[in-house]
C-alpha cells in the first residue's frame, strides 16, 4: 500500500484510494495539539523567567512535539529540500498538512521564543533541551518522525510483518565460566557522529569509547536509533546502519555478546531498520534471529530484554506496552512462575519507562488499557526484582522512596547515551540517588554530560553498578556511587 503513497499525485486521489484517511489521522492530530499547549505553557514560563512547569502524567500529550502543528502550517525550504527527491515523504508531508488543523503558535511566537533559545538556551523540568543543533528540539529534522508514523497510520501494513516468533529469540546461559559478568547498558544511542564537541564526533561516540575502554563482557542497547532507525525505504535512509551498527564498536569481539531492543523511533522506521538491519546479517546483533526481545541466565538471576513497542497502541508509540503471543510464549518458556526458573531474581530491560522521570508516578497508557508496569507483570506472571530502560533522554539511579521502588522494584533510567539533553530541574530529590545533571564543558550551553551503566553481577547474585559520565574532553568518570 506504501506504493500508493508514493505514487500519487493529489490528496484527492489518496483520498480515493484510504476513504477513511481522515479517521486514521485524527488521534494523532488530537495529540499533536494537546502536545502543542504544552509547549505554549513552556514558551510563557521560560519567557516569563520561570522554572518550566512539570507536565500532569496522565496529559495524552508529549512537549517534544509541541512545534510540530508549527512546522506543519509553515515550510521549512531546507527540511523540504531533504525530502524532496522521495516520494513517499513529500505525498506524507501533503497528507499530514492537509488535514492537520491551524497551530496556535504564531510566526511571531515561534521567531520570538528562537530569538531567546538561540541566545540563552532551555532545559524542560525533564530535561528536555530546547536548543538549537542537531537533535536537540529545535531541530526541524524530528518532523520527518511525524512524517514516518503518519505513514504508519495511513498504511499499517507497511510496518514490519510477521512479527519475529518466540522460538527464534536468543535464550541462552552467558558466563558459564566466571565468576562474575559485567554489561555495559547504554540507551537512546544512535545518532551517528554530530556536533563540535569531541573533535566533532559528539557524544555518542565518545560514549562508546569510554565504554571499550572498560572491557564489559557484554552490552545491551535499551533502543532508539535516530531520527525514525530507517533501512533503505524511509527518509531518512539508512539510519540504523549508519548511526547504530557502523559505530557501535564495544571493543566485545567474541560473538552473541551484543544485545538490543526495538524503540518508538525504530517504529517509525516501520521496525525495518531494527529487525532487517540491527538484527540480520553480519551485525553484532545478528544472533538474536530478527526477534528484538531475549533471555540470559546466569547465576541465580534471568535477565529478560523486551519489546515495548512494536504492541504500543499510544500516539507516535510513547507509552510502551508489552504484548503478542510470541513475547508470551517465550516467557512461558523461562519457567518464572512454576518452572526450572520459579526460584530466581529476575531483571527486565525495555526500552520504556515504566515510571515518570521524577520517580513519582507510574506511567499511564491509556489507549492500550493497561499500563507498562502491569502489562510486564501480567507477562512474567510476577514483578520484577531489577528494571532498566531508557526512552527519557536521562540517567537515574532511582531509590525506595519511587514510586516503583514503594513496590520493592529497583529501577534505572539509562537513556542518556547519546541525545543532548540539560539539567532536569524538576527531579524529585527524595525519589532519586543519582541524576546526570552535570555541565558539559566549555560548550557555552545548558547541555550537560553523557553517560551509561556497567553492572556487574556475581556468581551468587550480588549485583553492583556504576554510573559514568563522558566529559567534553572524552574523560570517562565514575559519577555514581562516589569512587573511594
Amino acid at each position: 500500500m506504501s506504493e500508493i503513497l508514493a505514487s500519487i499525485r493529489s490528496i484527492e486521489e489518496l483520498i480515493e484510494h484510504v476513504p477513511d484517511l481522515e479517521d486514521r489521522l485524527s488521534e494523532l492530530y488530537k495529540y499533536l495539539q494537546t502536545s502543542e499547549q504544552l509547549m505554549l505553557d513552556f514558551i510563557t514560563d521560560v519567557t516569563n523567567g520561570n522554572e518550566p512547569r512539570s507536565v500532569d502524567p496522565d496529559v495524552e500529550g508529549e512537549l517534544e512535539f509541541g512545534l510540530f502543528l508549527h512546522w506543519l502550517n509553515n515550510p521549512i525550504e531546507a527540511f523540504e529540500a531533504e525530502i524532496d527527491a522521495i516520494p513517499l515523504q513529500t505525498n506524507a508531508l501533503m497528507m499530514l498538512r492537509h488535514f492537520a488543523p491551524q497551530s496556535q503558535i504564531s510566526t511571531d511566537i515561534f521567531n520570538a521564543f528562537q530569538v531567546s533559545a538561540y541566545e540563552l538556551g532551555f532545559a524542560a523540568a525533564d530535561g528536555t533541551l530546547w536548543t538549537f543543533g542537531k537533535y536537540a528540539q529545535l531541530d526541524v529534522r524530528w518532523l520527518g518522525t511525524v512524517l514516518n508514523y503518519g505513514i504508519n497510520l495511513a498504511f499499517p501494513d507497511t510496518v514490519y510483518t510477521p512479527y519475529p516468533p518466540a522460538n527464534l529469540a536468543y535464550n541462552k546461559p552467558i558466563g558459564t565460566d566466571k565468576d562474575s559478568i559485567s554489561i555495559a547498558i547504554i540507551g537512546d544511542w544512535g545518532t551517528g557522529a554530530y556536533g563540535d564537541e569531541f573533535g566533532g564526533k559528539g557524544p555518542a561516540i565518545a560514549v562508546m569509547n569510554a565504554v571499550r575502554g572498560l572491557s564489559p563482557d557484554y552490552a545491551v542497547h535499551l533502543g532508539d536509533v535516530y531520527y525514525s532507525g530507517t533501512a533503505e525505504n524511509r527518509h531518512p535512509r539508512h539510519e540504523e546502519q549508519e548511526n547504530f551498527i557502523n559505530d557501535w564498536k564495544t571493543g566485545i569481539e567474541e560473538p552473541q555478546t551484543n544485545f538490543t531492543l526495538n524503540s518508538n523511533h525504530e517504529m517509525y522506521g516501520a521496525a525495518k531498520g531494527l529487525i532487517e538491519v540491527a538484527l540480520a546479517g553480519n551485525s553484532p546483533f545478528s544472533h538474536q534471529n530478527s526477534a528484538p526481545y531475549f533471555a540470559l541466565d546466569y547465576g541465580n538471576w534471568i535477565i529478560i530484554g523486551l519489546d515495548s513497542a512494536y504492541f504500543d497502541p499510544s500516539n507516535l508509540y510513547m507509552q510502551g506496552a508489552v504484548g503478542g503471543p510470541e513475547q508470551q510464549d517465550f516467557v512461558d518458556s523461562l519457567g518464572l512462575v512454576s518452572g526450572a526458573n520459579k526460584d530466581k531474581k529476575v531483571m527486565v530491560m525495555t526500552h520504556h519507562n515504566p515510571m515518570s522521570y521524577d520517580g513519582q508516578d507510574i506511567t499511564q497508557n491509556q489507549k492500550a488499557g493497561i499500563n507498562l508496569l502491569d502489562g510486564i507483570k501480567a507477562l512474567l506472571g510476577k514483578q520484577p526484582d531489577l528494571w532498566y530502560w531508557g526512552h527519557l533522554h536521562l540517567g537515574v539511579a532511582y531509590n525506595d522512596a519511587s514510586a516503583l521502588g514503594q513496590l520493592g522494584i529497583k529501577s534505572r533510567c539509562i537513556g542518556h547515551g547519546g541525545i543532548p539533553f540539560g539539567n532536569a530541574s524538576g527531579m524529585i530529590a527524595d525519589n532519586v540517588d543519582y541524576f546526570a545533571h552535570t555541565p558539559l564543558q566549555p560548550t557555552g550551553t545548558i547541555q550537560v554530560q553523557n553517560g551509561f551503566a556497567v553492572l556487574t553481577i556475581q556468581k551468587d547474585g550480588t549485583i553492583s553498578e556504576i554510573f559514568y559520565e563522558v566529559t567534553d574532553t572524552g574523560t570517562c568518570v565514575q559519577m555514581w556511587p562516589e569512587p573511594a
